[in-house]
């Protein structure tokens, strides 16, 4: 038996004391209550049933006042009691968890994307039915846990109190949904999103700071016609829910809540629920997530799809099933340009095949996996033009200026490489803004797996990873970023591609600065010794 059945009464129990019998016991727990304290209790007529569901908060104010110590014991014994006692899921549900103080850290958002719902109306009965529906499990639940941690910083700290308050209570209460960062298969990062038996995403959840959301008196719809920053912002939970094309989603600063919808049918109209405060017990914040997964995506149709557009190099084509061409013609940096600094295309150039760019529609595109995740952004596995593609992505809402940067530096630095593109880095397949510029992507040709998943590697493939970089030198670029995780080794025949050319520099001459490019390869060199068996066997 634990030590706390041991030294405290079954809550059924106390929940049967008259006041006589329950102040007898708050005497032998809480040695500081004196005949006052009793005095207050008897003459508000709580008993052991009234008890139980009064809370520290309860016991500082009127008509109770009693002191910050008494109030705390009080509080934590009835916490006790309480723990005991198995919960319906609607009672669990029906827990408020506490509300939090987050000081504003302003912070600029990016107005991107092009997925503007056509009209906004308000979703009037959401609520109401939320209220009346009853969850009618037979499995009982502990009573939820929640942080009492009441304050914080900018969105971050809204972030985490929702992480814990809501996200980990919902996930013991239903133990068949994810409620996590977890990321999509899609491009773009929400900040949460709910998945159901891990795989199926149901919808993503926004989490902004609470000045940009100030509703006041009015009803979000018609705060959205009012204010830009609301328009903003819900361009972006709208571009994350038609991307991954899900009817539902969320948008919240922890303390409120708005529930939104986009029915099957007309994809591009958007419902947005009443206001629904933390502190609502009726209904309750948990009861209506829980009733989103449990009761309206269990008869949703994702059967729908949106337009993407892309970019791809002129050389990319159906007929060629995404071979680039040896023979691009590159124009040199202009005078301008410092020969120490990364290159660039030329202005003229660019222009032209920006212009040879042909669109790419989403149908274009199969996602399947996240091959990783890293400081821009996440990497997806999928189907392009009949090929295996990684497309890596950086979500512009989330992502600062200088990722956008290094991101087209990549692609520049692919175009100054695309003699070597198929031998020693990828193929470069599409690139450009995506889901009309809420993303970033560069997609490439499948190359390997990454030095990273290797225990050892054999001389050959140390010596193809040499060769590989050589090649990269030769032409003038300084790669910058020596890591395993940018080295790919073919299962097939030992090729090496180097990948992640973000950070990559370009040099006319070479020569000029051999030291900066023998540097690099030292730096290879001791990475490669890590990996290296004297005897050359292989051990993936």
């Amino acid at each position: 038996m634990s030590t706390l059945t041991t030294t405290i009464p079954n809550v059924e129990d106390v929940e049967g004391y008259n006041t006589e019998r329950l102040i007898d016991f708050l005497r032998s727990k809480i040695s500081n209550l004196d005949e006052k304290d009793f005095k207050i209790l008897r003459d508000q007529d709580v008993d052991g049933e009234v008890l139980v569901y009064m809370t520290e908060d309860v016991f500082t104010k009127p008509p109770f006042n009693f002191g910050y110590g008494k109030a705390k014991k009080l509080g934590v014994l009835i916490d006790k009691l309480n723990n005991q006692r198995l919960l319906t899921l609607e009672e669990a549900l029906s827990c408020v968890p506490p509300p939090a103080f987050i000081r504003k850290l302003t912070k600029s958002i990016p107005n991107l994307g092009d997925h503007v719902p056509d009209d906004v109306f308000l979703w009037d009965d959401f609520l109401e039915s939320v209220r009346m529906y009853e969850f009618t499990d037979e499995k009982r639940y502990q009573r939820p846990q929640f942080s009492r941690s009441r304050s914080g910083v900018g969105e971050m700290s809204a972030q985490a109190i929702f992480e814990f308050n809501i996200c980990e209570v919902l996930n013991e209460l239903l133990p068949d949904y994810l409620f996590s960062r977890k990321t999509t298969k899609n491009p773009g990062d929400p900040d949460f999103t709910c998945f159901f038996a891990q795989s199926t995403l149901l919808f993503p959840i926004e989490i902004k700071p609470e000045y940009l959301l100030e509703v006041g008196k009015f009803q979000f719809p018609e705060f959205y016609k009012k204010r830009a920053e609301a328009r903003t912002v819900i361009k972006q939970i709208f571009s994350y829910m038609t991307e991954n094309e899900c009817q539902y989603g969320v948008l919240s600063t922890y303390n409120m809540h708005w529930f939104l919808y986009r029915p099957s049918n007309n994809p591009k109209k958007l419902w947005i629920s009443e206001t629904l405060e933390l502190t609502s017990e009726f209904p309750t914040v948990l009861k209506a997530y829980a009733y989103m997964v449990r009761k309206l995506c269990c008869d949703s149709d994702d059967s729908y799809y949106s337009p993407h557009i892309l970019k791809i190099p002129d050389s990319v084509t159906r007929k060629d099933e995404g071979s680039v061409s040896n023979t691009r013609s590159l124009r040199p940096r202009t005078k301008s340009s410092s020969n120490n600094s990364p290159g660039s295309l030329s202005s003229n150039t660019l222009y032209k095949s920006q212009m040879n760019n042909r669109n790419l529609s989403f149908l274009d595109f199969e996602f399947n996996d996240i091959l990783g995740q890293g400081r821009s952004g996440k990497t997806l596995k999928c189907e392009f033009q009949g090929n295996t593609i990684a497309l890596k992505c950086t979500d512009l809402w989330k992502s600062p200026p200088d990722i956008l940067k290094e991101m087209q530096n990549e692609v520049n630095i692919y175009q100054i490489l695309s003699s070597i593109q198929g031998d020693f880095i990828p193929k470069l397949m599409c690139y450009g803004y995506y889901g009309g510029g809420m993303c970033y992507v560069i997609g490439t040709s499948f190359g390997g797996t990454a030095l990273t998943d290797y225990k050892h590697i054999t001389e050959r493939q140390r010596v193809m990873c040499l060769y590989a970089l050589n090649a990269i030198h030769s032409r003038g670029v300084l790669h910058n970023d020596i890591r395993a995780e940018n080295i790919l080794i073919s299962s097939l025949n030992d090729n090496v591609f180097w990948i992640d050319f973000g950070m990559a520099s370009y040099y006319r001459e070479v020569n000029k600065y051999w030291g900066l490019f023998n540097e690099e390869k030292r730096e290879l060199v001791n990475l490669l010794d890590q990996y290296t068996l004297l005897d050359s066997v292989v051990i993936v």
